[in-house]
């Protein structure tokens, strides 16, 4: 019964911690942006699709050694 407490709450916590990030672009940045306004790195509400697709649009090539290093892309 404990255990199933604990996991009730935990959840409901996880719910409740606004970390809903998307996906931002402006002039020639990429950040992410949560419910609460916070800024975060690229990987937050990117997806390593959109982060190569803005690396190619903005500096013309993607870098893979980048990407896994910085992104896990």
């Amino acid at each position: 019964m404990n255990k199933l407490i604990v996991i009730i709450l935990m959840v409901s916590l996880y719910g409740c911690s606004g970390d809903n990030w998307r996906c931002v672009t402006r002039g020639t940045a990429m950040f992410s942006l949560n419910d609460k306004d916070e800024i975060g790195s690229a990987n937050k509400g990117c997806s390593c699709s959109e982060i190569r697709a803005w690396d190619k649009k903005i500096l013309g090539e993607v870098d893979e050694r980048r990407m896994r290093e910085n992104f896990g892309c």
